[in-house]
């Protein structure tokens, strides 16, 4: 799947390496299945992570009664990364690589 197909998704976590040497998004879609972002740079420098106007709260829960952490509006990419917009604000984040893949 493609990053930006990922626009209208609930974000269920993310960890920030305490080095910022990575960042992981789980997000989960309308049909139930859920996807990792991995973002990093190829020859492991710190990654650039900038939080906007972040909101995050707790007890939210999609109609299946998933706890998330807010929804994911739109994506968009650069040649420097990504940048999540939503309920929880924008997280931009500068990374040379990144990744999509199914989660479990």
């Amino acid at each position: 799947m493609k990053l930006t197909e990922l626009s209208e998704s609930d974000l269920l976590s993310f960890t920030l390496e305490h080095q910022n040497l990575y960042i992981e998004f789980l997000l989960l879609v309308g049909d139930g299945r859920r996807f990792k972002v991995f973002a990093h740079n190829i020859d492991s420098s710190p990654i650039t992570v900038n939080f906007i106007g972040l909101n995050i709260r707790a007890n939210l829960t999609t109609s299946d009664n998933v706890p998330y952490l807010g929804e994911i509006e739109s994506i968009y990419e650069s040649d420097s990364g990504f940048c999540f917009e939503g309920d929880i604000g924008i997280i931009e984040v500068k990374a040379n690589k990144y990744n999509v893949e199914k989660a479990l």
